[in-house]
């Protein structure tokens, strides 16, 4: 386990099992051929990020930091819509300093369109990351996920927003690990705006 995508689903999808409301999903992976990698990670998350390397036996060259700037102007990005979910998925394969705006843009048609979810993952094989999440955790982002190999030459981490509070109590989970997931997400959803 590396991440749970919260109320990622409409209730709809999952009828027949008997759902009430958005259902949350978890991410898990297993890497068969890594290959090293840098990777700079953002200080505030480092428990959880900790927490889920450990199960992994990865070729990385870490560094958490606080504000790692990027040094390159613009962002590249792609983003895609689920619109029977009502999702919005935006891969950031380099963080620009135009990021905040780029953000704000994302946002703007999150709202117009009335998504219920927004991800948002970072390549973080550069610096820029750590700087990345506090631009989305200022604007209500919580830590969605870590994903290996995610993106062609390097490991994303996920944020997400969410249009409305997921239920956490409905979250079914098995492992501990994946537990200490949930509840470090719950912890900062808890801590958002203040």
């Amino acid at each position: 386990p590396c991440g749970i995508e919260l109320s990622l689903m409409p209730e709809g999808a999952y009828a027949k099992e008997g759902a009430t409301g958005r259902v949350s999903c978890m991410m898990a992976f297993r890497v068969h051929r890594d290959k090293p990698l840098p990777l700079y990670l953002p200080e505030v998350y480092r428990p959880v990020l900790e927490g889920i390397l450990s199960g992994f036996s990865l070729g990385r060259d870490i560094h958490f930091g606080a504000g790692d700037r990027p040094a390159s102007g613009e962002t590249v990005l792609d983003s895609r819509i689920f619109d029977l979910a009502q999702v919005e998925r935006v891969q950031v394969a380099a963080v620009g300093q135009d990021f905040p705006a780029q953000v704000a843009a994302i946002e703007e048609r999150a709202v117009r369109l009335g998504l219920a979810v927004v991800q948002v993952a970072i390549n973080a094989s550069s610096p820029g990351t750590a700087w990345a999440v506090t631009a989305l955790r200022q604007r209500g982002y919580v830590f969605g996920a870590f994903a290996p190999l995610w993106f062609p030459d390097g490991d994303a981490l996920m944020l997400q927003r969410l249009a409305a509070e997921p239920n956490f109590e409905a979250i079914n989970l098995y492992t501990d690990r994946a537990k200490a997931i949930l509840a470090h997400i719950r912890q900062e959803w808890g801590a958002r705006g203040r």
